[in-house]
């Protein structure tokens, strides 16, 4: 999965290419919150089989105007879309609250300072059926060159 998007990357030469450990879909953002509320989400996380989904990437999709950032658009589908609401109860129940936002499913590839974006035809960009192995949970630390992702745990899918 990871290979067609790094290519896909390549067709851009604006802007600042997301390392490829860095690809991620997110299912839920967690704004600043405290260990003991990460444990708690942790352990509802852990506490029942989170349901298995598949990735399938439709095409591109930019951001903001003029374009802040360019993504891998993936499709929501039914089995997506249980996993991300299964993933928002888990941490409900863990007393963590997040923002209540559309879920827009996509893979950032590529971020622009503003204006540096030149629109273009954008070579085809479609991978069907990749399976989502496990969900996990990362800290971002944002920095001037970027963000930094840390792994904090993982979680495996088969409900």
């Amino acid at each position: 999965m990871v290979a067609p998007l790094v290519l896909a990357q390549s067709a851009i030469r604006e802007g600042r290419a997301v390392p490829e450990r860095s690809l991620h879909l997110t299912l839920a953002f967690f704004e600043d919150v405290d260990e003991a509320a990460l444990e708690s989400a942790d352990t509802e996380l852990r506490r029942k089989p989170l349901p298995r989904a598949e990735i399938s990437v439709t095409g591109w999709r930019s951001f903001g105007v003029p374009p802040r950032l360019i993504a891998a658009e993936v499709e929501k589908t039914p089995a997506l879309d249980a996993l991300h609401v299964a993933v928002h109860r888990a941490i409900h129940r863990a007393g963590v609250r997040l923002k209540s936002e559309t879920f827009r499913p996509h893979i950032t590839l590529r971020r622009f300072r503003k204006g540096a974006f030149v629109e273009r035809v954008m070579p085809d960009l479609s991978v069907s059926g990749h399976p989502v192995e496990e969900l996990a949970l990362w800290q971002s630390t944002l920095a001037p060159r970027g963000a930094r992702y840390d792994l904090l745990a993982t979680y495996g899918l088969g409900a």
